[in-house]
C-alpha cells in the first residue's frame, strides 16, 4: 500500500495502566473518530498512521500495552452483525 494513498483504518488499543490509558486515549481521540471506547476509525494515509504510532511510542509500555492499526477494505465490502453504531443518516466519510 503506498504511503500517500488514503485508506480507512481501524485503530485500537489495550493499555494496562490507567494513567497511560488516559494519555493514549487523548492522543488517539484527537486523531480519529471514536467507534467504541478503545476503537477508533480514521481515513488516513499509511504515513499518518505511522506518525500516530510513533507519537504513541514514548507513552506506552511495549511489554504491557498493545496499540494496533488495521487497514479496512473499501466501502461496501464489509460484513457486520448487531447494533449499528452510527444513527441513521450519519456516515463515516473521507476527510
Amino acid at each position: 500500500m503506498p504511503l500517500s494513498r488514503k485508506t480507512n483504518w481501524l485503530i485500537c488499543y489495550d493499555i494496562a495502566n490507567p494513567r497511560r490509558l488516559q494519555r493514549v486515549h487523548r492522543i488517539v481521540r484527537r486523531f480519529a473518530a471514536t467507534c467504541q471506547y478503545s476503537i477508533f476509525c480514521k481515513t488516513a494515509t499509511r504515513r499518518e498512521i505511522v506518525k500516530l504510532l510513533d507519537d504513541l511510542e514514548p507513552v506506552i509500555d511495549p511489554k504491557r500495552d498493545d496499540v494496533r492499526a488495521y487497514p479496512l477494505r473499501p466501502a461496501g465490502s464489509h460484513l457486520e452483525a448487531g447494533r449499528e453504531y452510527f444513527p441513521d443518516g450519519v456516515y463515516f466519510m473521507d476527510d
